[in-house]
């Protein structure tokens, strides 16, 4: 399945938000497919994802409530398997904050790391459709705009 824009979260909230803000966006936009960390949870799943899922991306935004020190290893390979690919990663914690250690993993300059945490910590289906047009101009040079 490919993924334009690829979310992994523990957040059930934030994966539905996202798939109602996908469904308010126009036909021609890029995929959109958000990951509950659980589909990740078997031994193998996540270095598959990483493998055959991540390369295919255009951008990966990974959003784990605990951050780092809940999911290491996947932090950690996530953001290798990015980098070997040539994929712009944004790694956060579930918090309203930034992550120093998080953000050192990731390959977005803090400005666009701030800016996407913004959509997250005000939340709703209006804000994630707001940091989906986000990314998509930034990483796909799209022309959607967003507030």
């Amino acid at each position: 399945m490919r993924g334009d824009i690829l979310f992994v979260t523990a957040a059930d909230t934030e994966i539905l938000g996202l798939a109602l803000a996908r469904e308010k966006m126009p036909a021609d936009f890029p995929a959109v497919r958000a990951l509950h960390l659980r589909e990740l949870t078997e031994p193998g799943d996540l270095e598959e994802f990483a493998r055959e899922i991540v390369p295919r991306a255009r951008v990966l935004v990974a959003r784990i409530l605990g951050g780092r020190a809940y999911f290491p290893e996947g932090f950690d390979l996530l953001s290798r398997a990015c980098r070997d690919n040539g994929v712009p990663f944004l790694a956060m914690a579930g918090g309203r904050e930034i992550d120093p250690e998080l953000s050192a993993l990731g390959s977005v300059p803090l400005s666009t790391l701030t800016g996407a945490l913004e959509y997250f910590v005000h939340g709703g289906v209006d804000n994630y459709g707001q940091l989906l047009r986000f990314l998509a101009d930034r990483f796909l040079l799209t022309g959607y705009g967003s507030d």
